[in-house]
């Protein structure tokens, strides 16, 4: 009887570890869909809550089930595994963890990294700065995702460990933005040479971020060629940014980075530019998306987007069909299995039709996002919004530290329960400043630019 009840609660918790797997691994799937809604992610938060709580309950007989899945399990059973130790305050079973993952793995990795953003104590910033000194130095990146997450300040720890890095450094980079901190000043301006052009453009960003406008002014001229300062332009570029990004467009350099950076200007001048684009397909999408951040036309239209073909499941008739014709199986009532969805229109005309019946809306010299004059409760009200689309809630994260000084914490892929405590909390700093800022006017670092 004693073997039999002891069975069961083993098979029990593996089951609560299988099961946060799942729904930690849908959890990220979701965060990668650009279309996908922010607070969908809920539902999927609030399942796997109760089987972290039920986990914990399950005292050490799961908690040595959690240390056999963190050592063989899949990244969702590792991610478990891990935040269980950090509620339980287990920190030699979390060194544990951070000596045995696979540096080359990077699911396992961005795991472990999940969990210590989430999960780790807050007074556990020194065991944090310790391991990022003691431990293997490949795990740097991953400890420095936790520390600008949390805002651990350990910068001049991560500024010192930077130059040793040969890879991983854009996450090192990344945390010293949020960080904030002066002293890593020096090194964030080496990293504008660094050979990966993702490392210089995370660099850049984290700069302004840090409130050094200085770098970016150097830039304006490399990103008519180079398309990897484009963002950093739109982020926190003046009046004369737009004709740095539109030179791309007269030389044939257009990309999409670009299109998104004029989209984050909010000029009403660039519409026209950017409704050209639309005659180009590979552009065509990211057009239409930044003339609807600038504007807020919403000018969405049905698509059908046709299921692909898996011939694993086909039967051997829809197979053969397949093969020789091309015929996908169809439904019932004959039409292609498949999902109805919408998207920005990119047809010419039908924005042309909007811009001349709005026209009366805009003053072409402010700024504009969403059809609103460029504010921080605007922006406020971008991050609230449940139609935003993920790129420009990222983006808008940004802008509100390096145009306004705002520095409440904020990520995109914080809980959903975090995420709207943290919208509070900066909608209270708004409203704090409500006749600090004039709306539709260019703003750096809180001051008139």
């Amino acid at each position: 009887m004693v073997t039999s009840l002891l069975a069961f609660r083993v098979g029990l918790f593996e089951e609560h570890v299988e099961e946060a797997s799942f729904l930690y691994s849908q959890r990220r799937h979701l965060l990668q869909i650009e279309a996908s809604s922010w607070r969908d992610l809920a539902r999927f938060e609030q399942r796997l809550e109760l089987h972290i709580d039920a986990l914990l309950i399950g005292a050490d007989l799961a908690l040595g089930i959690c240390r056999r899945r963190a050592a063989e399990g899949d990244p969702g059973e590792i991610y478990a595994a891990t935040s269980v130790f950090c509620r339980q305050r287990q920190a030699a079973l979390l060194s544990e963890v951070l000596g045995r993952i696979d540096t080359a793995d990077p699911e396992s990795i961005a795991a472990v990294a999940d969990a210590l953003k989430y999960e780790l104590p807050q007074d556990w910033s020194p065991f944090v700065e310790k391991a990022l000194v003691r431990q293997n130095p490949r795990l740097a990146p991953l400890l420095a995702t936790a520390c600008g997450y949390r805002r651990i300040p350990c910068a001049k720890v991560l500024a010192e460990l930077l130059p040793l890095r040969a890879g991983g450094s854009r996450a090192i980079v990344r945390a010293l933005g949020r960080l904030r901190s002066q002293a890593a000043e020096q090194v964030l301006r080496r990293c504008l040479a660094d050979e990966d052009p993702s490392v210089r453009a995370e660099a850049l960003v984290s700069l302004l971020r840090t409130g050094l406008d200085e770098p970016l002014r150097g830039h304006y001229l490399v990103a008519q060629k180079e398309s990897w300062p484009r963002i950093a332009l739109g982020l926190g570029g003046d009046a004369s940014a737009l004709h740095a990004l539109m030179q791309p467009v007269a030389s044939g350099h257009m990309d999409i980075n670009a299109l998104h950076a004029i989209g984050l200007l909010g000029v009403p001048g660039s519409l026209r530019y950017l409704c050209d684009i639309l005659g180009e397909p590979a552009l065509a999408d990211s057009a239409a998306q930044a003339m609807n951040w600038i504007c807020g036309a919403d000018l969405f239209e049905p698509v059908f987007v046709e299921e692909p073909v898996n011939e694993d499941e086909l039967f051997p008739r829809e197979l053969k069909a397949w093969r020789q014709y091309r015929d996908a199986p169809r439904a019932a009532d004959g039409k292609p299995f498949g999902t109805s969805t919408s998207k920005l229109s990119t047809d010419p005309a039908r924005w042309n039709r909007w811009f001349k019946d709005n026209a009366s809306r805009f003053d072409p010299n402010w700024r504009y996002r969403r059809g609103l004059p460029y504010s921080p409760h605007v922006l406020v009200q971008t991050l609230a919004s449940d139609a935003t689309d993920a790129r420009l809630r990222r983006l808008t994260a940004h802008e509100l530290v390096i145009r306004y000084g705002c520095d409440i914490p904020f990520e995109t892929d914080m809980p959903v329960r975090h995420q709207l405590a943290a919208i509070g909390r900066i909608t209270d700093w708004v409203k704090d400043r409500a006749d600090a800022f004039q709306a539709g006017r260019w703003y750096l670092n809180g001051q008139l630019q």
